[in-house]
């Protein structure tokens, strides 16, 4: 790869100025390689690199968008998290496979920056995770993508929101206020709506069980 931008910057620059070559295979293949850089170099030394990601999250092309997603939240340990909130707005993209794509990695992304917190104070800072998942979700629904939706539900239910095995009531209360303490409140109304539709089921469900129950005892 081409160093960085301190030691080889006339090599720097022409490998940066390469992400926007009129070749659709080249521009994928450079957010692909962008990768090994971003393990090798510290953040501070490829501002011009992640800046180029960046363009790619909104490429014509479905293609290099797919691979600036997944590098950017592939190291989602490493980067600012401003970038990964900006991925994050790919699962409004206009191509069904980007918005599904988003959702995993970005689910996989919060599990990754929630092992590196060491105070539950710190998970407010992983707000924007819910806030593009609701925000997404409300619009989804809307137009009638409801397969993108039950992955955004079941992203929210199942890892970001869930309580883990390990989790004290107290602990789990406390990162869950933190998390949602950044989530505006058209996003938090809207989670309660599912919230209310979820426990409307639930209890439908129960109410069947117990139907079916009493009427095997009889």
């Amino acid at each position: 790869h081409p160093g960085s931008s301190k030691t080889y910057p006339s090599l720097w620059q022409k490998y940066c100025d390469r992400f926007r070559d009129v070749s659709t295979p080249i521009r994928e293949e450079l957010c692909l390689s962008a990768s090994q850089i971003i393990e090798a170099q510290p953040t501070s030394d490829i501002g011009d690199l992640l800046h180029q990601l960046e363009l790619g999250l909104i490429d014509s092309e479905e293609r290099v968008r797919l691979k600036a997603l997944d590098t950017i939240l592939g190291h989602a340990s490493k980067l600012p998290l401003a970038i990964l909130e900006n991925a994050s707005g790919r699962v409004l993209d206009k191509r069904p496979l980007v918005r599904r794509e988003t959702v995993k990695k970005c689910s996989d992304a919060y599990r990754a920056r929630a092992r590196m917190t060491e105070s539950l104070h710190q998970f407010g800072s992983l707000g924007f995770v819910v806030t593009s998942f609701l925000k997404a979700h409300r619009t989804l629904r809307s137009s009638g993508d409801l397969v993108t939706c039950g992955d955004i539900e079941r992203a929210l239910f199942d890892i970001v929101l869930i309580q883990s095995q390990d989790e004290s009531d107290e602990s789990y209360s406390t990162r869950i206020l933190h998390l949602l303490e950044s989530v505006p409140v058209s996003e938090r109304k809207h989670l309660e709506v599912l919230l209310g539709v979820r426990n409307r089921i639930r209890k439908h469900l129960e109410n069947i069980a117990h139907s079916r129950l009493r009427r095997s005892k009889e």
